[in-house]
């Protein structure tokens, strides 16, 4: 794999799509930046990091599954972060649809941009931020946490990022020749709220539920108390 450091950009996955539009992708490339002046979460939200505090990059990989099958790029991402973080003693879970969680606190998100060229997947930017030194975050930020206020030690970036790339590229390879079910099965066994009641918010009304599956384009399946069966594309529903 290969390595492209930038001192700050606006956004490493805007930054991967444009080597896309003037470069060959011959190997996975990965974009990492000390600062992102806008950094990009899903739909409109924004990522925050202090300078050269965490992790912020993206990969840039050559899928081997077909567009039906985009929802295993997601759950192998999730995954490769959850076992990285497995590693360092770090216990967490996956929060819907790509988040990462310790505890009730958000220590990682990740946003995924698929490109299709015809009726093929033609390459993935898989865009992650990851909190790992910084300890003091905006407050406006609802519930943030880094690796360094869990386990209480400072992290080498470039080391982390090599380590982690490393089992995100390896593991998509690997992941794309199971089959959903299969690794659908580990996803949702990791999963933040799995199959206990909780508040959820949707269209303005809050109501108790316990997600019981996801389905395998990706949307989430939730029993509520009344035994109705809803299920909920990405932005559809809101975890309280």
């Amino acid at each position: 794999m290969k390595i492209i450091e930038l001192e700050k950009i606006d956004s490493t996955n805007n930054y991967a799509k444009e080597y896309l539009k003037n470069n060959i992708l011959e190997e996975e490339l990965i974009i990492f930046t000390n600062f992102q002046e806008s950094g990009r979460g899903n739909g409109t939200n924004s990522w925050h990091s202090e300078k050269s505090k965490n992790l912020l990059f993206s990969i840039i990989a050559k899928p081997l599954i077909t567009p039906e099958e985009y929802f295993k790029i997601n759950m192998s991402v999730t995954l490769s972060i959850y076992k990285y973080l497995k590693i360092k003693n770090i216990d967490v879970k996956i929060k819907w649809s790509n988040d990462i969680y310790f505890e009730n606190k958000k220590l990682c998100g990740i946003l995924i941009e698929n490109i299709i060229i015809g009726n093929l997947l033609t390459y993935t930017i898989i865009g992650i931020g990851l909190n790992v030194n910084e300890t003091k975050f905006p407050k406006k930020l609802p519930n943030p946490i880094s690796m360094m206020e869990i386990k209480k030690c400072e992290y080498n970036l470039k080391e982390e990022l090599y380590f982690l790339s490393k089992i995100i590229i390896n593991n998509l390879k690997n992941d794309s020749i199971i089959t959903i079910q299969e690794l659908k099965k580990e996803f949702i066994s990791v999963l933040y709220q799995f199959g206990k009641f909780y508040k959820y918010k949707t269209q303005g009304s809050i109501f108790w539920g316990k997600i019981i599956d996801v389905e395998d384009l990706g949307n989430l399946v939730i029993e509520t108390q009344t035994s109705e069966i809803k299920t909920f594309a990405y932005k559809e529903v809101e975890f309280i």
